[in-house]
């Protein structure tokens, strides 16, 4: 029950059918207790009046204040009212009261505007969908509505006591937009990661419902991981190539920021397939749900991983094969630094020359009059990277100096690059002194050659000796008066007398000069081979002719021929029995002999072969043939040569070889053959192409759409601000300047309150800009990044410098100009937040074939190894890389740092 004098206020200022409005009830219960206090008091001040007037005038003037002020608080709690009774008629958006069944009661203007609703797909009037509908609502909720082509949802409250409902809607047509393109993009970069052959996971902790992951999981480890409370359990009992719990363990001890790089085998439980995987993982923490994730993508690199295998395998039967070889060998990267000795050369230094990281232990082996030409003049000619022989003395483990002759071939990569030498060293200490020991027979020879070398016959055309030479006695033993006058056949084995007897050698002499290898018998019955050159020299009368015979003693060069021969038939024994393919051609590339190996890798039985042209059979153009040809050149120079070539095999397929020629010398020192060993790598070379090719372009397809989706992130995240953010806080602005108009609210707080809105303001629109640069593409990119620069420094004492002709981004694409924005944004941003610099320079120049980006300040310096970790320097790195450019980085604490970009100007130019 309310007080009379405040049912006479109520009735002053308000109507009487507002008197039970529950929203208003508050106020007048308080207004009621202020009357009733009143009251009391008054009945208090008529006790105290009987006992003291004086008091009683006193506390009649209080009272009568007080009232006054009770009075003007209900004026004032009146008008409040009367201020929130309006605000349902102002609000832009509809706000409806209907009875239970559904009568609409009361509805502001913005509602009044509101005709039809669709509601489920069916199209209703509003008065009819309310009838159909508040029926069956219970208290509290939402619906959503299409109102006037536009989304609105409904939120209604049922009051009980007053026994309707209230409406009041929210028009979240342009948020429902926002959201609906988010999904689009995300749906496309679902659809993109589906269709790599990469499995990509987003892993919570606690909130399991916001788990994504890729449908190549399954795939891979045979198990829907929607299914599973522990992922990550499963997936580890997959693991074959090592303890599944030292798998797991590692996962666990993962911290927020932490970034783990793994390789594994697994085996597929439904499929059996075995595959070997390379797993990245990062786990962080999400904010919004206050959870743990670990993110991560798993590749399948089974064919790597056998290609490793196979080249490890290769490398094993390679030192296998140079070990059982009686050549010291080595083998050298791009710096001169051997990698590989072989067994041979190992026991001849007495250590591996691939533990030293120089040749300071080479070099006192080096004997001291040949360490200029086996040290300097070497480096020289390294540096040229061309085939190199060199001969110099060389000291054994015992401390024995060797005569070595060391011959070194280049090695390059399949893209051309220089992969360093491969080198053999020959020990020709005993050759070198034979030759020395021949040079000084030589010299007694020449002296003997004065006086006939050779044992001189002359005889006329019956055989019989009329001339020999002195030294015959020193070959046969027989003094030369003991010859003269006598057949020469006398002086031959019985097997040569009848085989040149049978042939009548005689005749044949006399028709043109011959030479003939026979036996003759010396005086102690040995047998020695001659060599005979035979001239027919015509006496004077025209009728009769002599015969003029340098005999030559080659007894030693047939035993040498029959051991060269045997030493062949071992050879070809042991080549025979080798995997690799060998074949043999003489100087002409005639084919010799081929192994077992080369026939089933050819196609060719070795009766085909025999005889015919290598370069015309195996090699399909001319300029493979003149290369082989060349190669041959250097061989006949006494070179052996390693090169890469393809050849064709009897079904017309290519294969890709290595091929090595050494070459075959015959007992004169005349080269009379090649030896070539060919090693198949075709499939070998197959494999490498693919995995370049598939690894460039599957780097170049995530690095475009990592890059893509970025930057879409940024817009959108910049209008969601712009747009929502900043038009909310105006809002809020004017309705605080309406407030501030009231005479009963202080002014000064009013105006302090808009300066904090202003100051959001600003803070929106400089997020804005900056995830946004507006100024990119209303000025240019030489004005976008002034504007970043001096926006970000306004307030801090930096000083810029930069220098960028007008024409230097002419004709550069839209894309690249914004992702250089990006780069030079991440460069200042790190520079105020970590470097505490003074000063920032940056200049941006184009020349013929590059443009080039000079970034610098004076402020701290950074660990660059460590920084290049992070994502700053990362994404200044990819985005480089994606057009083919290059970036390095320098910081040391007396200059501070310095960033320079290239990126290549064919990468980066409009193209129609």
């Amino acid at each position: 029950m309310y007080h009379q004098l405040l049912k006479r206020q109520i009735s002053k200022y308000l109507d009487k059918s507002r008197w039970e409005d529950q929203d208003l009830a508050p106020f007048l219960q308080a207004i009621n207790e202020s009357y009733k206090n009143q009251e009391r008091d008054k009945h208090l001040s008529d006790h105290l009046f009987q006992i003291n007037e004086e008091e009683y005038k006193s506390l009649n003037q209080k009272l009568t204040k007080l009232y006054e002020s009770l009075e003007q608080q209900v004026k004032d709690r009146t008008a409040e009212i009367e201020d929130v009774a309006q605000f349902p008629l102002e609000n832009p958006n509809p706000i409806l009261r209907t009875s239970l069944e559904g009568e609409i009661m009361f509805i502001n203007p913005a509602g009044k505007e509101i005709q039809d609703v669709v509601y489920q797909g069916k199209k209703l009037k509003i008065k009819t969908f309310f009838k159909q509908f508040i029926p069956t609502v219970e208290s509290n909720g939402s619906v959503d509505l299409i109102c006037n082509e536009r989304d609105f949802i409904f939120f209604y409250k049922k009051v009980e006591s007053k026994k309707y409902i209230n409406l009041y809607a929210a028009d979240v047509t342009e948020k429902r937009k926002i959201r609906k393109k988010a999904e689009e993009n995300f749906s496309r970069l679902v659809n993109f990661l589906e269709s790599t052959d990469d499995a990509y996971f987003i892993v919570y902790e606690k909130h399991g419902e916001k788990n994504l992951i890729s449908n190549k999981w399954k795939n891979y480890f045979g198990f829907d991981p929607n299914d599973e409370k522990d992922i990550f359990q499963k997936k580890s009992n997959r693991v074959i190539s090592e303890d599944p719990k030292v798998h797991l363990k590692r996962l666990k001890m993962m911290k927020p920021g932490d970034r783990l790089s793994v390789r594994y085998q697994i085996v597929n439980p439904e499929t059996g397939e075995s595959f070997w995987l390379a797993e990245t993982m990062y786990k962080q923490r999400d904010l919004t749900v206050n959870d743990d994730y670990i993110s991560g993508r798993i590749t399948n690199i089974t064919r790597e991983h056998l290609y490793s295998m196979q080249m490890q395998e290769t490398e094993s039967r390679f030192q296998k094969l140079m070990d059982a070889v009686p050549v010291m060998v080595w083998v050298s990267d791009q710096n001169n630094r051997v990698t590989y000795t072989n067994t041979e050369m190992k026991n001849f230094l007495g250590y591996e020359m691939e533990k030293f990281h120089d040749n300071k232990k080479f070099i006192p082996k080096v004997h001291p009059e040949d360490r200029k030409k086996a040290v300097d003049d070497w480096s020289e000619v390294v540096l040229k990277h061309k085939p190199a022989t060199i001969s110099f003395r060389l000291k054994d483990v015992k401390g024995k100096y060797h005569h070595i002759t060391e011959r070194a071939i280049p090695r390059h990569y399949p893209d051309g690059s220089f992969a360093g030498y491969i080198g053999a060293y020959f020990d020709l200490t005993k050759e070198t002194e034979f030759q020395e020991s021949l040079s000084r027979e030589k010299e007694k020879l020449e002296m003997i050659t004065r006086n006939s070398p050779d044992i001189v016959l002359l005889t006329n055309e019956k055989g019989v000796v009329e001339y020999v030479s002195p030294n015959v006695k020193r070959t046969l033993g027989f003094s030369h008066t003991f010859l003269m006058g006598k057949p020469l056949n006398l002086f031959l084995c019985k097997e040569c007398k009848e085989g040149l007897e049978k042939m009548n050698w005689l005749e044949l002499m006399a028709q043109e000069d011959r030479n003939f290898e026979y036996r003759m018998r010396c005086k102690n019955g040995k047998l020695i081979w001659v060599e005979s050159s035979i001239r027919k020299i015509d006496e004077n009368d025209g009728k009769h002719y002599k015969l003029l015979m340098h005999n030559r003693d080659i007894t030693r060069i047939k035993m040498a021929e029959a051991v060269l021969v045997e030493n062949e038939k071992k050879y070809r024994g042991l080549f025979e029995s080798m995997t690799l393919s060998v074949i043999e051609m003489d100087t002409t590339q005639r084919v010799q002999w081929v192994n077992h190996s080369f026939e089933k890798m050819s196609g060719y039985k070795l009766n085909y072969l025999k005889g015919k042209n290598a370069g015309t059979l195996f090699l399909k153009d001319a300029t493979t043939r003149r290369e082989l040809r060349r190669k041959i050149n250097l061989s006949l120079l006494g070179q052996e040569t390693i090169h890469e070539i393809e050849i064709q095999n009897k079904k017309k397929e290519t294969l890709q070889t290595i091929f090595t020629t050494t070459p075959v010398y015959d007992t004169k020192g005349r080269i009379k053959s090649f030896v070539s060993i060919l090693l198949d790598v075709t499939e070998m070379r197959k494999l490498e192409q693919a995995i370049l090719e598939e690894k460039a372009g599957r780097q170049k397809e995530i690095m475009k759409a990592s890059i893509v989706a970025e930057e879409l992130q940024r817009e959108l995240l910049g209008r969601e601000l712009h747009d929502g953010v900043g038009h909310q806080l105006a809002y809020t602005s004017l309705f605080l300047q309406m407030a501030k108009e009231q005479t009963h609210i202080d002014a000064s707080f009013m105006s302090k309150v808009r300066d904090q809105v202003e100051m959001a303001l600003q803070e929106v629109k400089r997020i804005s800009v900056s995830l946004v640069p507006l100024a990119l593409s209303d000025l240019g990119l030489k004005e976008a990044i002034t504007e970043l620069v001096h926006t970000n420094i306004a307030s801090r004492n930096i000083r810029f410098h930069f220098s960028c002709k007008e024409e230097t981004m002419n004709h550069i694409d839209w894309d690249v100009q914004r992702n250089i924005f990006r780069m030079i944004q991440e460069m200042v941003i790190n520079t105020i937040k970590h470097t505490q610099a003074s000063e920032i320079i940056l200049s941006i120049k184009k020349s013929k074939s590059h443009l080039f980006i000079e970034y610098s300040n004076n402020g701290k310096h950074f660990d660059v190894k460590k920084a290049m970790k992070g994502i700053g320097l990362l994404s200044i790195t990819n985005r480089a890389n994606f057009y083919d450019g290059t970036t390095s980085f320098h910081s040391d604490k007396q200059t501070g740092s310095t960033f320079h970009i290239e990126l290549p100007l064919h990468k980066i130019v409009k193209h129609d």
